[in-house]
């Protein structure tokens, strides 16, 4: 049970889903009564309902046991805040009656144990008459509220900017680079042998280190990497339609711990194959790219750490 005492909800709201009218409510108890007050945002025309006892709203047939006046509240302000789309708890209901009052429904669903039944409230408001200071006041919450939306939005856009700044400052140096070269595969293998230049061996000794005589690479610190080779492959003769065709199928694969995690295939008049893998690697994590066509000329693979 809420402790009593002067408590106060407010917010927008709509009664009906396919409804562009939004309204504006305050729910309110004050010396343990209940008030209502419901504003058109568009038109600004309001209704209030207050100096309501429990007695004037609770009933036989929808009492809460042990319920205060503050439950009810906080029930109230839960079913005007509730999505009107899949809530099954809390339902609401705006409808005009003569003399421009308006009723406001709510349904409950109550549950206790295995019992579930739902509760109704109904209240009356009244039409409110507003003087001309009122409307601009009505107009002047409407302008806060939208430069609030203004400030959660500068903020988001504050936050992003912050983290690209964190990416960008993640730049890549010489020893963050490994450039691997390869002009073939093992005899009898599709696996690329790979050497790297002696210029460029301070990196590969950091965090690359070859296996199995060069067509595995263990990366010997985990991290961020960016792995992309690029393989070369025979020109293809033109005249040989068959041989297009057969070149369809042809491939190039990633594999890591000696599942793929990549693959590129051949693409008519284009002479190699490019893959891009992004991703967190192991240290241990054992690296090897095979190919299903013919090498020509030097083919590249570049290890790039990113970070931690």
């Amino acid at each position: 049970m809420i402790a009593s005492g002067d408590v106060e909800f407010e917010g927008v709201t709509t009664f009906a889903k396919d409804s562009s009218t939004n309204y504006r409510y305050t729910v309110a108890l004050k010396d343990n009564k209940l008030n209502f007050s419901l504003e058109d945002c568009s038109i600004k025309k309001q209704w209030f309902k207050g100096g309501m006892d429990k007695a004037d709203y609770v009933t036989t047939d929808n009492a809460i046991s042990g319920a205060s006046p503050a439950d009810y509240l906080k029930c109230f302000h839960n079913a005007l805040s509730c999505a009107l789309e899949g809530s099954n708890d809390s339902q609401r209901k705006l409808s005009m009656l003569s003399g421009d009052v308006v009723k406001m429904e709510f349904v409950l669903k109550l549950r206790v144990h295995s019992l579930t039944w739902d509760a109704m409230f109904n209240f009356q408001l009244d039409p409110v008459s507003l003087e001309r200071i009122d409307i601009l006041e009505s107009k002047l919450c409407d302008q806060q509220a939208e430069l609030k939306k203004i400030a959660v939005l500068e903020t988001t856009v504050k936050e992003q900017q912050e983290e690209l700044k964190k990416m960008q400052s993640i730049h890549t140096t010489a020893n963050s680079v490994v450039e691997l070269e390869s002009t073939g595969t093992y005899i009898g293998s599709a696996t690329l042998r790979w050497t790297t230049p002696e210029s460029k061996c301070d990196a590969f000794n950091a965090f690359v280190n070859v296996c199995g005589g060069g067509g595995v690479l263990a990366m010997r610190r985990s991290g961020i990497y960016i792995v992309w080779p690029t393989v070369k492959r025979v020109p293809l003769d033109n005249s040989d339609d068959d041989t297009e065709d057969d070149d369809e199928d042809l491939c190039v694969r990633l594999l890591k711990n000696g599942e793929c995690i990549e693959v590129g295939y051949l693409v008519e008049e284009i002479n190699f194959v490019s893959l891009i893998a992004i991703g967190r690697f192991q240290e241990g994590d054992k690296l090897a790219v095979t190919t299903d066509f013919a090498m020509e000329g030097t083919s590249t693979l570049y290890i790039v750490r990113l970070g931690n």
